[in-house]
């Protein structure tokens, strides 16, 4: 079978099984990059799919540079399609299943209180100074605040609409992973300015949208958007780190807990199977390290 006929039934049964848009890109995007790999060995079936054709497209992939966590998303994607390969009798082996992952750092960066602070303000400058896309600025503003204030995924602010806020009891419903429907609690002050914001967007389209945040086209903004966005703030305010919407749910992870919140209701409000996943959100940088222990260490009483 060709290659691209391999990947575009298993892209259709997916839909079927209904995954997010997001994720079927992801799936996509990573097929894309192989098949094209593919075509620059001279090979276009799924039967030529071997483990040295496999390792050779995974070390191309590094010298390309991508990072760890990239590497190993790209392994799952191609390992759940040369799964669903043999259960569907096309192909007799997963030539990506001898492939172990590549060991990722378990530090995440996080914003630092000072970086958060910068980033509002410079977006509340364009707020006001914005003449041609007086819309966007405001939308990047309050897009800003939800991410900082929920510790939502890309995709899942993506998919936010007006009807998902439920201002009576301050929660908010988010579809997961796997479309699963949860409610997530939203505090009183991104309730405040999330009104601003839909208040703004009456005035601005004459009726209120069905999503929360759009593009520049009235469209529902996209996951490619919301990449594009934390990269020019990067480049902008000047950061010496990636900046990204997982950094944003880095920092409310790590506020959560440093403001007194337990780690159960965390891994709760960012709807983790276990708490384990949670803890990899926990890591403290030196400086938090040095900090605490000056504050907590038992010479201070004794001394």
């Amino acid at each position: 079978m060709q290659f691209n006929r391999f990947t575009k039934e298993f892209i259709e049964e997916r839909n079927y099984r209904g995954l997010s848009p997001a994720t079927i890109k992801g799936y996509q995007d990573t097929f894309k990059m192989f098949e094209q790999y593919l075509h620059d060995e001279g090979l276009t079936k799924v039967e030529q799919v071997n483990t040295r054709v496999a390792k050779g497209f995974m070390f191309k992939c590094k010298e390309l540079g991508n990072n760890p966590v990239t590497l190993n998303t790209k392994l799952k994607l191609l390992k759940a399609l040369f799964n669903w390969g043999i259960e569907e009798d096309i192909v007799e082996t997963n030539s990506f299943k001898a492939i172990t992952k590549v060991r990722e750092d378990s530090y995440t960066t996080a914003f630092t209180d000072k970086d958060v602070k910068m980033i509002i303000s410079y977006l509340k400058r364009r707020c006001r100074l914005e003449k041609h896309f007086p819309h966007i600025a405001k939308r990047n503003y309050y897009l800003f605040l939800t991410f900082i204030s929920t510790g939502l995924r890309r995709g899942e602010v993506c998919n936010l609409k007006w009807s998902d806020l439920d201002l009576q009891n301050a929660m908010m419903r988010v579809y997961g992973k796997a479309r699963k429907e949860q409610f997530i609690p939203v505090s009183d002050l991104l309730i405040k300015e999330l009104l601003s914001w839909k208040a703004y967007n009456i005035e601005h389209f004459g009726e209120l949208p069905t999503h929360i945040f759009m593009d520049v086209q009235k469209k529902p903004l996209n996951v490619d958007g919301v990449r594009n966005f934390f990269q020019r703030l990067s480049g902008v305010v000047g950061l010496n780190y990636r900046c990204s919407a997982h950094v944003c749910r880095h920092y409310f992870a790590k506020t959560y807990i440093q403001s007194g919140g337990d780690i159960k209701s965390l891994s709760r409000i960012l709807r983790h199977t276990t708490i384990r996943t949670t803890e990899r959100y926990l890591n403290m940088s030196v400086e938090d390290l040095q900090r605490s222990n000056e504050q907590f260490n038992p010479l201070n009483k004794l001394l």
